[in-house]
C-alpha cells in the first residue's frame, strides 16, 4: 500500500468514530511492524489533503479583502446563506490578499461572489466586447 491509500483508511477510520489519536497510534504500530514506518510523514501530508479536499466539499469558506470587511460581509450575507441553506457556524472566514474589496462566499459547489474583483472583471470584459 502507498501512503495515499493509508491515508485513506485512516481518514475512513476516524469518520467512523475513532478517536484521532487511538487511530494514528495504531496506524504507527502497524507501518513499524511491517517495516513501514518511514512512511508516516508522507501519510501525514495525504491526510491533510483528503482533509482539505473535505472540508472544502463540506464547509464553507468567505472570503474577504481585510479583517474589517468581515462583519459586514457576515451582515450581507444572511439572505444567501439562506439560499444555500448554511449555517453560520459552518463559515470560515479567511482573508484573500487577491480581492480588492467585497466578499466571496464559496463552498458545496457553489459560489456567490460580490467581490470587487468581480465586477471590475465584468466591467472590463463588457467594455472589450463592444
Amino acid at each position: 500500500m502507498n501512503a495515499d491509500a493509508y491515508a485513506e483508511a485512516l481518514w475512513q477510520v476516524i469518520q467512523k468514530g475513532e478517536s484521532p489519536k487511538k487511530a494514528v497510534v495504531a496506524l504507527n504500530g502497524l507501518l513499524e511492524r511491517h517495516g513501514r514506518s518511514l512512511l508516516l510523514k508522507r501519510i501525514a501530508k495525504s491526510i491533510a489533503r483528503i482533509a482539505e479536499r473535505e472540508n472544502r466539499r463540506s464547509g464553507m469558506l468567505l472570503s474577504v479583502a481585510r479583517e474589517e470587511d468581515a462583519a459586514l460581509a457576515q451582515k450581507e450575507i444572511t439572505e444567501v446563506m439562506a439560499q444555500m441553506k448554511v449555517q453560520k457556524d459552518d463559515i470560515i472566514v479567511s482573508v484573500d490578499k487577491n480581492l480588492i474589496g467585497g466578499w466571496r462566499l464559496e463552498g458545496r459547489d457553489q459560489l456567490a461572489d460580490a467581490s470587487y474583483k468581480k465586477y471590475l472583471l465584468d466591467m472590463y470584459n463588457a467594455a472589450t466586447k463592444s
